[in-house]
Parts: C-alpha cells; structure tokens; sequence
C-alpha cells in the first residue's frame, strides 16, 4: 500500500493507480474470497479508506482510476477523459434511463460502487470504446456514468454520495 492519510484526507500514490486492462486482480483485501466477482477485477493495488473521509485524487490523470474499500464494499474513482465526458454526456441514460448529470457531482470524476446489481458480482474497469465497466459473472457492460449499456440488469452502478473540489473527493 503506497497511499497514506495526511490531514483526513487520504493521499494516493502513483502507484494506486488502475490505468485500464481487463487484468486479474494481483491483490485483494484480507479475508475475502478470490473467485470470480468477488474483486474488481484490473486492479493492482486496493486503497483502504481506513479512518480518512476524503480521498486526493489531483494527481490521477484523465483515463486513470483508483478503487477505494469503504463501508465494506469497492468504491472506484475514475478521473474521465475530455472524450469519457463528452461520450457520457451525449448518451441518453442507457437502459437505466439517467443522463450524465444523474450520476455524477464533477463532469470530470465518476464516483461509484463497482458492484453489479444483477448478482452482486464486482466489475472490472476495461476502458475500451465500447464500455468502461464490465462485469465478469454474467458480461454486464457500463459506460464511464457507470449506466447499464448491455446486460442481464437495467441498474446503474451504484451511486456514492460524495462532493468533489479540488481534486480531493470527500465522502458524505
């Protein structure tokens, strides 16, 4: 674990960061099981929010995401490219009927647990043209609101009440 709490405010490292790759997970949490769906999978490194209650995220560059435990579950935090917002925006709420704007604080993060409604299992970031997010139990796919675009569900991910300001997301 690189990433550190300064002030309440949880620090990431460069090395937190998920850039995209539909990878097996390298890492998971003590005590959680290792089958399919029960980690997001892509990820190298898994933040422990600890005792923090806010997370600083100003040194993801666009495309870049870290994935936070939190309240017993995977909160992920994308920082979306100028073309994720733009494509997120332009795309009319998908089957779970939101625009944009319902799923998210700042244009320029999603925020959201990285759970599929349909049976619970953990999605894994691929950041390809066609989705964000898929699921690996039953192929779900989200775009980069975290909206159902394909799939066994009509449920977005789920959303995480937070505010954004300065690159430091505070969780309420």
């Amino acid at each position: 674990m690189y990433s550190r709490i300064k002030d309440g405010t949880l620090v990431i490292d460069r090395r937190d960061v998920i850039r995209g790759g539909f990878a097996a997970a390298a890492l998971a949490v003590p005590g959680l099981a290792h089958g399919k769906g029960d980690v997001p999978t892509g990820e190298t490194e898994i933040i422990d929010l600890m005792d923090a209650s806010a997370i600083d995220v100003s040194e993801l560059q666009p495309g870049e995401m870290v994935v936070v435990w939190m309240n017993r579950t995977f909160v992920g935090i994308l920082h979306r490219t100028d073309e994720q917002q733009a494509a997120a925006a332009a795309e009319v709420g998908a089957l779970s009927g939101e625009s944009d704007a319902d799923r998210v604080v700042d244009p320029a993060y999603l925020v959201a647990e990285l759970k599929c409604l349909h049976r619970g299992c953990y999605v894994g970031y691929v950041n390809t043209l066609e989705a964000a997010f898929k699921c690996p139990c039953h192929r779900a796919t989200f775009d980069t609101a975290g909206r159902v675009i394909k799939g066994k569900t009509d449920k977005s991910l789920p959303f995480v009440p937070h505010s954004v300001s300065e690159g430091v997301v505070s969780f309420l």
